[in-house]
């Protein structure tokens, strides 16, 4: 199962989508969206494949129509969910062969009250005395795996004295109070449970998870930390896991080297929704949009972001404004095409500033300026190669090790200003000395742009 594409029309909240998910590398995909865009939809249909009448039995009556379908691809296999296959045009099924191989290793959890973590309290009181005659004969075992990611994600050791107990072959785990009483896993915080109920996923070997609201009964700090455990566990079992948040600090993970995983935008335009990988710069001008300022600037990443800024330094302006840092060159054109599109900016007034490497691409853009240097920290590893920067034997000795321009480049100036020996700002004079006439026609740009009354 190393990819999968699907394809959506006509159900719920999603009219037409396309999308695919790279499973080959194992572990996190994170989809975030705005409210009722049809995220829980699409977690319903990735069921649907495991569950064929689940959307029927999930949802509301009539969210199937007459030219509603599914078509499900994994790897080469293609599987096809439409209205034709019965006599009921609401119901989706398929005439085709399901591969039991793929059901068997998908699992999809939603949140309260349809989430099958939820229906387990039933179960819980049902073995209630299974439970009580486990812990009088201390038939337990101590789940290490378990108590570990309690207590980095928890940063305490509240759960140390966890135990494990097996009921018909399956695992459920309990406190010890004293000699006689116990904390049952169902009377844990909520969200201990659910990281149990997460932990069991793992442990029962599925390929694919998919988890809707992934993000609730945990506070920021243990989101972040619990996400960087759940990447580690995707790698160590070979499994992938799709699932929804709307958590800014889980969004921001995924704009770190902590965590290797994909962060997608699910968005609606007219009739189309997208599924489509973003940075957490763009969602978070999507989302969280910065309203407020009467000039905004969008740039390729933070060290363009610190240039600008360097430039204008000392300078007072008679409009607000707001430099923001987007994750790519893509994204600056996706936020700029959005917000003409939906004002999401606040504003109208926002120019896309890039690296000159892009100027045969987009020159004659009226909203683009171009910086005089392709790559600022590119000029700078030339600058350090032909010693007109200072050479460090703490550069040196690993600088060789690197493959790729780029991540040289990005290797030197991040260790110049490691090792203090030459801040930013004393970086930035440096290449400026390099076209100072170039460098005075961009800033002219900028001032007057910031200076213009529109």
């Amino acid at each position: 199962m190393n990819l999968l594409k699907i394809e959506i029309k006509n159900i719920q909240h999603i009219q037409s989508l396309k999308c695919e998910f790279d499973l080959s590398k194992h572990g996190l995909h994170c989809i975030v969206g705005k409210n009722g865009v049809g995220k829980t939809t699409f977690i319903k249909v990735l069921q649907n494949f495991k569950e064929t009448n689940f959307l029927d039995k999930s949802s509301r009556i009539n969210i199937i129509k007459e030219d509603s379908y599914i078509e499900y691809q994994f790897n080469e296999e293609k599987f096809r969910f439409d209205s034709d296959s019965l006599d009921n045009k609401y119901i989706l099924d398929t005439k085709d062969q399901l591969n039991q191989n793929i059901q068997n290793n998908i699992f999809t959890e939603l949140p309260l009250p349809k989430g099958k973590r939820f229906n387990a309290y039933d179960r819980l009181g049902e073995i209630a005395d299974d439970f009580r005659q486990k812990f009088a004969l201390s038939e337990y075992i101590i789940p290490t795996s378990l108590i570990d990611i309690f207590n980095e994600v928890y940063q305490n050791d509240k759960l140390e004295n966890l135990k494990e107990v097996k009921i018909s072959d399956i695992s459920y785990y309990l406190l010890p109070l004293d000699e006689q009483n116990y904390i049952r896993e169902d009377d844990f915080s909520s969200g201990e449970y659910m990281l149990i109920q997460i932990y069991k996923l793992i442990q029962d070997k599925n390929k694919l998870i998919v988890i809707d609201e992934m993000d609730i009964s945990l506070d920021a700090a243990a989101q972040v930390r619990f996400i960087k455990v759940l990447d580690n566990l995707a790698k160590k079992y070979e499994l992938n896991i799709i699932f929804t948040v709307h958590s800014l600090a889980i969004m921001k993970v995924f704009s770190s080297d902590t965590v290797d995983g994909s962060l997608y935008y699910m968005d609606e335009f007219e009739d189309k929704t997208t599924i489509e990988k973003c940075s957490y710069n763009f969602i978070k001008a999507e989302l969280f949009q910065f309203i407020g300022y009467d000039k905004i600037i969008l740039t390729e990443d933070k060290i363009l972001c610190a240039y600008i800024n360097y430039l204008l330094q000392g300078r007072s302006f008679f409009n607000t404004y707001k430099i923001i840092p987007c994750g790519g060159f893509g994204e600056t054109f996706k936020i700029q095409e959005t917000n003409n599109n939906h004002n999401i900016l606040g504003t109208k007034n926002v120019k896309i500033v890039l690296d000159n490497d892009k100027f045969e691409k987009y020159k004659g853009k009226e909203f683009v300026y171009f910086i005089p240097f392709d790559d600022i920290e590119m000029k700078c590893l030339d600058l350090y190669r032909s010693k007109k920067i200072e050479n460090f034997d703490e550069i040196d000795t690993k600088l060789g090790n690197i493959p790729k321009e780029k991540d040289k480049s990005k290797f030197v100036v991040e260790n110049l200003i490691k090792y203090k020996k030459y801040t930013l700002e004393q970086l930035f004079d440096l290449i400026n000395e390099t076209n100072l006439k170039g460098v005075e026609e961009f800033k002219k740009n900028i001032v007057e742009f910031l200076d213009s009354v529109e």
